[in-house]
């Protein structure tokens, strides 16, 4: 009868760890993905000079992914041209098994 006890305990240990693993590991790939996302729309808005449709595209992108962005942009003093700008990707970050339900930011400078 204890050894009936000890492989059921066992067995429940082993599947919560291989889900909780498993939710680590998917909620890290949405993490370096949401990152990449940053980094990608920081590229895309400077090559185009700041473009106000390029800006309008990036956060109609993050829209689609579940990601909110905010762009910042800013003009040298004296200046009407754009110099340089930031921007903030908010994506949620969650591991269902042990209920972490957040929301993480990526901040990117745009050059």
């Amino acid at each position: 009868m204890d050894t009936i006890i000890k492989v059921f305990a066992g067995l429940f240990m082993t599947l919560f760890l291989t889900f909780t693993g498993t939710g680590i590991i998917a909620s890290s790939i949405n993490a370096v993905k949401a990152e990449r996302f940053a980094a990608d729309s920081a590229i895309r808005i400077g090559n185009s000079n700041y473009s106000d449709s390029v800006i309008e595209n990036c956060r109609k992108d993050a829209e689609k992914s579940g990601y909110t962005l905010d762009i910042k942009l800013q003009k040298k003093e004296g200046s009407s041209r754009t110099e340089y700008g930031s921007l903030t990707l908010a994506y949620p970050y969650r591991i269902p098994v042990i209920g972490v339900k957040e929301t993480h930011f990526v901040e990117e400078d745009i050059l």
